[in-house]
């Protein structure tokens, strides 16, 4: 197995101030005592509205992307402030390990399975990943870590990821955007399933 990718002490203390100036310090900071690929930990904050979970370390691993600016991610997932916590920090953890144990890249608009878990507890059964404004860029350079792009996971239903199949990622992100809001981010088992009509995604293309 490869060796764990690390952040420098100075890139962590950089990209925990910049989660905490967007996400708040947070209710407390899961540490992983035992690391595949690259130690994730995740800072889990309530700002009020929902719980936010935020890995970083992820982001010093290089995935295997076509082009340096998609090689390093952070990824971002909010759920209702009710749900057990366990399972989308379970989650979030999950999908920091996955690209490097397939050899393989995230990026805006992939999808990928949630486990059964994570299914049975709130029904979704995808993740769609899209864009968010927060990206890292370190100072200490090092350790080749230049640029990190933080991607909110977004949690989907099958029958919504069978329509995003058979038409369009990043139309559907617009739809799902004017249909909920930011609630389109949130693990909400009380969201109804979404799939756009023929007239919803001619105004979209209209824009």
């Amino acid at each position: 197995m490869k060796p764990i990718a690390i952040y420098t002490p100075k890139q962590m203390e950089e990209i925990i101030e910049i989660i905490s100036e967007n996400f708040g310090a947070g209710e407390f900071i899961a540490h992983e005592t035992k690391s595949e690929y690259v130690h994730t930990d995740v800072n889990i904050s309530d700002d009020g509205e929902m719980k936010n979970f935020v890995t970083f370390g992820m982001g010093a691993g290089r995935m295997n992307a076509p082009v340096e600016p998609f090689e390093r991610i952070e990824l971002i997932m909010n759920a209702s402030q009710d749900v057990d916590i366990t399972i989308p920090l379970g989650e979030i953890v999950r999908l920091s390990k996955f690209p490097f144990r397939n050899d393989t890249w995230l990026g805006i608009g992939h999808t990928l399975s949630f486990t059964d878990h994570f299914k049975n507890a709130f029904g979704y059964e995808y993740i769609l990943l899209a864009p968010s404004s927060l990206f890292f860029s370190p100072k200490d350079t090092t350790n080749g870590v230049k640029s990190v792009v933080f991607l909110n996971v977004i949690p989907i239903y099958k029958d919504e990821r069978e329509w995003i199949v058979e038409n369009n990622s990043f139309v559907y992100l617009d739809l799902l955007y004017n249909k909920f809001g930011d609630d389109m981010f949130k693990v909400d088992v009380k969201r109804e399933h979404y799939i756009p009509t023929d007239e919803e995604v001619d105004e979209i293309n209209e824009l």
